[in-house]
């Protein structure tokens, strides 16, 4: 793979946009964009905030208090989540949906990513 230079992107928990290194593939011309440690790709909040917001919806059954994420985008996880544990592990998963997230994990799958 070669440089293909940089590439700006807003991520929460930074003050200004990032430029990401970007790299190319000579073979099949897929290009590749690094990402700050702790962020899945198509996401902009950590990944741990996802689990922590996770958490507190199916523990309390609301979603937290967090004034960076909207509701609507906390839901979007939570419905991608679902979908995924239904699409990967099966009708008949028995666990509950923080099982189901962690078992996705394990199997290299990034529990909240939608379709398409």
């Amino acid at each position: 793979i070669w440089g293909h230079g940089f590439k700006e992107a807003y991520f929460d928990g930074y003050q200004s946009a990032l430029p990401l290194r970007r790299y190319v593939c000579s073979d099949c011309g897929c290009v590749y964009t690094l990402r700050p440690f702790g962020y899945w790709p198509r996401h902009h909040v950590p990944a741990v905030m996802i689990l922590s917001s996770i958490c507190e919806r199916i523990r309390n059954g609301r979603w937290g208090l967090k004034e960076s994420l909207m509701r609507q985008r906390q839901r979007h996880w939570l419905n991608a989540l679902g979908t995924n544990i239904k699409a990967h592990l099966g009708m008949d998963f028995t666990g509950d949906m923080l099982d189901g997230f962690f078992e996705l994990l394990h199997l290299g799958r990034i529990p909240v990513k939608r379709a398409g």
